[in-house]
């Protein structure tokens, strides 16, 4: 792999516009981090996640006026130079963590979240499109689509789509696209649908895009619609796979 160049823009003040395949994908400039040398994602994580439930243990047992220095003060503002520097150098999940808590960084005003996205994005696009957790991006993407614009988002849809090579992520994006523009723009809602429909007719996503167009209808002594879900160890399933054996099926929930 070529040396990867870094933008001159900073995460926490950028202005790059949309990222599109023809645009390459600079990494983000880091923010530094005093304690970078020793940092892996894992560690970072591990001690973020801790930091995160001390926080919130201590904001449980303030009284209202510490609660409110705590709630400026929160471990996202120390972890994210670290992540960020992570990042920088082309690791995959730093760039998705960041993609993903952009919204608690208060150093990142809400006018400058669409500039801080686009070399994150475009990274992950670019670089990981193979990764196992890629599934992960379209879901950035859903969250940060009123951030981004429609336009942008389809963007870099697409050049995600094109990019992987796994047809069940692949399945996943197109899914992706169909819910993102199902409100705003039926037609290319539709178009995602379509294009799921014939390329994963089968599977987790197929199927569940299939339970979407229309309603469910229970009947005694009929056959039961399939529908797809994932089992809590995150195995996809689809009614249709126990066709002809004995299914029980336990609904209930918690309101």
């Amino acid at each position: 792999m070529k040396p990867l160049t870094l933008t001159a823009v900073a995460l926490c003040a950028g202005a790059l516009g949309a990222w599109t395949p023809s645009a390459g994908a600079a990494l983000p400039e880091p923010v530094r981090a005093t304690n970078a040398a020793a940092d892996t994602f894992d560690s970072v994580l591990a001690e973020y996640d801790k930091a995160v439930a001390t926080h919130a243990k201590a904001m449980e047992e303030a009284d209202r006026e510490t609660r409110r220095a705590l709630r400026k003060n929160k471990p996202i503002n120390d972890f994210w130079p670290r992540f960020s520097e992570l990042a920088s150098a082309n690791d995959g999940r730093s760039l998705l963590w960041l993609a993903q808590n952009v919204r608690q960084y208060r150093a990142i005003k809400s006018s400058q979240r669409k500039a801080a996205l686009a070399p994150i994005i475009g990274a992950l696009v670019e670089h990981h499109s193979g990764a196992k957790w890629f599934e992960d991006v379209f879901g950035v993407l859903q969250l940060h689509r009123s951030t981004l614009g429609l336009e942008a988002t389809r963007g870099y849809l697409d050049a995600a789509i094109a990019k992987v090579e796994s047809p069940n992520v692949k399945a996943a994006g197109l899914f992706t696209g169909y819910q993102i523009f199902l409100k705003e723009d039926p037609k290319t809602s539709k178009a995602y649908g379509d294009a799921l429909a014939a390329a994963a007719p089968g599977g987790y996503w197929g199927t569940r895009y299939r339970s979407t167009k229309g309603a469910v209808s229970l009947e005694v002594g009929k056959l039961a619609p399939d529908f797809a879900g994932r089992t809590i160890d995150g195995k996809e399933l689809a009614l249709s796979d126990y066709r002809g054996q004995v299914v029980l099926i336990d609904f209930f929930g918690f309101w």
